[in-house]
């Protein structure tokens, strides 16, 4: 039936199946939670996938309950659907390359008989598939609640499962025709940084709206005003067209529900004819050519960036590993994403951290208002930690050759980058909080016994990633999933190391002068030791170790 059909629409059903199944097994060809530790399995299936899927779908269970006790079902069904677009429209700007359209395609596939109609629906393949794995896991839940919501409402769900599904492959599209015209005036360099304002701006409302959303709907008054009859405006914000599909599947057939819905279709034909234009051997081409056009850089800026760099990593290896982060910052666009994306997130930590009081002195108050502070401390380690394991992978893999050609020692690298991570952003960030804690604290020794706690946990906490996956910089090629599934490990695990050790020593070590100074000894005494073996456990695993390219 499906060759048929692509018989009718000229496109080859063979070539289609083996650019479609050749995308897949490039996606997800290394292994399991093996890739979220840095060891290759290149044989075996990919689990990243999974890890991604299971977590999101876990998150689902908070969004099935929202839509379970809220019986507005078109705002509810609106968040929903705004949250299902706002992570689809980040995954696909993140991973574009990876995910829509490459470069490399044309030069692969340039000098073969493949026409453009074929390769465009074995691109949009591999694009569906990927994002409806990732909207299927985030709405599986929600849709199954609809189906329960005002009774037992079969058509309500199946109306979630339309809106939900139609709203991620719109976000995809229009992303994909949104790159494409801003590549037609900007140089591949600048939009790199047009798209991390982008994804910065997007990561400050996405965090925002976890703030805002819960008090929106514990406001009654407030949330029985918001539909489309008393605030008009609602129909502008696009997941309230998707939203409409469902106030349709409870008979409301008024022209604020059905013309909203029609729209909506009428925009993905319309987003689908565009990028057919996108999603072309030709348009890979002009893509490789404008990444490879050169671009002005500012002389006296480079220079200004250099000394600042060379302040603390003055040579050798250190300053090395310190220019190459910052050279991967300005030109790699997925590193850069993921770096600007944890920033909002700080900011976000602290301000819900502050929203309930002033910071307790745990000195003072023990385990009192722990639970309304421990975001400040999570922020400390985890952040630095999300960094560390974003250094390990790049686009640009193929040029760590040089780090196994060149005789230098490359255990020094390693801990290079674990070093430039402390003193560029666990720094900073310690400095910042250590303000607010001179301020709220009773006395100012008590903050600086805080923070020298905390900055040694931190660092410790640094050293064991460092150690259960040491890898040189940048040397790993980008697998789609591979860095969800590594916070996905992170945010699960850590949380619960970290708040389970602070609780502890806020309880019983705080209060007794003599077990803070034996834990202050203890931790720094940990930190040298665990250097130690770093060292011994960096040389022998980068001994065996050998380039990818």
């Amino acid at each position: 039936m499906i060759r048929r059909l692509f018989e009718r629409l000229e496109i080859d059903y063979e070539q289609w199946r083996a650019l479609s199944r050749t995308s897949l097994k490039l996606d997800f060809r290394v292994g399991g939670m093996r890739g979220v530790l840095g060891q290759q399995n290149q044989e075996r299936p990919s689990g990243q996938l999974i890890g991604v899927v299971i977590f999101y779908v876990f998150t689902g269970i908070f969004l099935a309950g929202f839509a379970l006790m809220n019986k507005n079902v078109f705002l509810t069904s609106t968040v929903l659907s705004a949250y299902i677009m706002f992570m689809i429209g980040s995954i696909v700007l993140i991973e574009y390359n990876s995910v829509v359209l490459s470069p490399d395609d044309f030069e692969i596939l340039g000098y073969r008989p493949i026409s453009s109609r074929t390769f465009f629906v074995a691109r949009l393949t591999n694009v569906f598939f990927y994002v409806g794995v990732m909207a299927a896991a985030m709405a599986i839940l929600p849709i199954g609640a609809y189906f329960f919501t005002l009774g037992f409402r079969p058509l309500l769900g199946l109306a979630a499962l339309a809106a939900f599904f139609t709203a991620a492959f719109s976000v995809t599209l229009f992303m994909i025709v949104l790159y494409a015209a801003m590549l037609a005036y900007v140089h591949p360099n600048r939009l790199r940084r047009v798209l991390s304002y982008l994804q910065l701006l997007t990561s400050f409302v996405i965090f925002g709206s976890y703030a805002l959303i819960p008090r929106i709907m514990g406001n009654d008054a407030l949330t029985a005003r918001l539909v489309p009859e008393e605030k008009p405006w609602l129909l502008l914000f696009p997941p309230a067209w998707y939203a409409s599909y469902l106030r349709l599947a409870t008979g409301d057939i008024q022209v604020t529900a059905w013309v909203p819905a029609l729209v909506s279709l009428v925009l993905v034909g319309l987003l689908l004819v565009y990028a057919v234009r996108n999603l072309s051997l030709d348009y890979s081409r002009r893509l490789g050519a404008l990444r490879a056009r050169s671009e002005e850089i500012a002389a006296s800026r480079e220079s200004l960036r250099s000394r600042s760099i060379g302040f603390l990593f003055r040579s050798g290896e250190p300053r090395a590993v310190a220019l190459l982060i910052r050279s991967q910052f300005r030109y790699d666009q997925k590193f850069r994403l993921s770096i600007l994306g944890i920033l909002p997130l700080t900011v976000f930590y602290l301000i819900m951290a502050l929203s309930s009081g002033p910071i307790p002195d745990p000195f003072v108050a023990g385990l009192k208002g722990f639970g309304d502070s421990m975001l400040v401390y999570l922020a400390v380690v985890l952040f630095p930690l999300m960094l560390q394991t974003n250094l390990k992978n790049s686009d640009y893999y193929q040029a760590s050759w040089i780090f196994f050609a060149s005789p230098m020692h490359r255990d020094r690298l390693v801990l290079a980058a674990k070093n430039f991570v402390v003193m560029y952003f666990l720094v900073p960030y310690l400095l910042m909080i250590g303000i607010l804690f001179g301020y709220f604290y009773a006395a100012l020794w008590h903050a600086g016994v805080q923070l020298l706690v905390l900055a040694m946990v931190a660092h410790i906490v640094l050293q064991i990633a460092v150690f259960i996956s040491p890898e040189v910089p940048f040397s790993r090629p980008i697998k789609k999933g591979e860095r969800s599934a590594r916070m996905i490990l992170i945010m699960m695990i850590m949380p619960i190391l970290t708040l389970g050790f602070l609780s502890v020593v806020f309880l019983l070590v705080y209060p007794r002068p003599i077990l803070t100074a034996g834990l202050l000894l203890f931790l720094v005494l940990l930190t040298f030791l665990i250097e130690r073996l770093l060292r011994v456990r960096i040389q022998r695993r980068l001994g065996a170790l050998q380039y990818r390219g």
